[in-house]
């Protein structure tokens, strides 16, 4: 387990668990395989503009939050594990960024499914949409380094893929890429209420094959400190024999 750019251990015997980081990263991947079957299975082709399921669209917000808010309590407990103040704070910030995304990314829900037609052609999304995107960008990218930092502690290069910030900008991806879809395409302009549906529908699937290798790279990045952490209780427990030995 030993690194050439780390050969020396950054800290004393701390443990840090990705369960809740694995859990949450697994309930996004739900949230997006569920949107997806809600676009195809309530597409009607003879509606003016297709609005999903609203029921189905509120759980699968309330998967997303709740996905969120489990990230965010992981932070917590990695703030308790951390002993250096630098990184205490760096994970508050953390915790308080995805909170933020959570918050907002529900309240952007709700002001669009529950408002009543005639209000919601007269409502602002922007703020709350800003913020969601927003939040979610800092508060994965600041996870991110944290992860970056658990691994020099462990000699490991970890928390680095691309996927990380990928998965951060997925709001951003999801809806404000889609344009560049919608307007590129000469048909828009035939039929443009097919076009909205085929470009939100095309980011879904983007953001959530983002969302699966988001999940995939936590997955090992959290198998690498596991097996780190390990070795480490195993070269000690020898040390300790030794000692005892001699």
């Amino acid at each position: 387990m030993m690194n050439n750019k780390y050969p020396v251990k950054l800290a004393s015997d701390l443990r840090f668990s990705f369960f809740g980081i694995i859990l949450g990263s697994l309930g996004v991947i739900i949230y997006y395989i569920s949107e997806m079957l809600n676009r195809v299975i309530f597409y009607n082709p003879e509606a003016e503009m297709f609005i999903p399921a609203q029921t189905w669209s509120m759980i699968d917000s309330g998967i997303y939050v709740i996905s969120l808010f489990i990230l965010a309590t992981q932070i917590a407990v990695w703030r308790g594990t951390f002993q250096s103040y630098e990184y205490k704070k760096k994970c508050r910030n953390t915790f308080v960024g995805i909170i933020g995304a959570a918050i907002f990314t529900g309240l952007f829900e709700i002001l669009l499914q529950l408002m009543p037609e005639e209000q919601r052609l007269q409502a602002d999304y922007t703020v709350p949409f800003l913020l969601m995107i927003l939040f979610h960008l800092y508060g994965i990218q600041q996870m991110k380094a944290i992860i970056r930092r658990i691994g020099r502690m462990n000699r490991l290069e970890i928390g680095k893929s691309i996927l990380y910030t990928f998965f951060a900008a997925n709001p951003a991806i999801r809806y404000l890429a889609s344009f560049i879809i919608l307007f590129a395409a000469p048909a828009f302009f035939i039929n443009p209420y097919f076009y909205m549906y085929y470009a939100e529908l095309v980011m879904i699937y983007v953001t959530g094959v983002i969302a699966i290798g988001f999940f995939i790279i936590t997955l090992i990045d959290s198998r690498k400190i596991k097996m780190s952490q390990m070795m480490d209780a195993l070269e000690r427990q020898n040390k300790e024999i030794e000692m005892q030995e001699g």
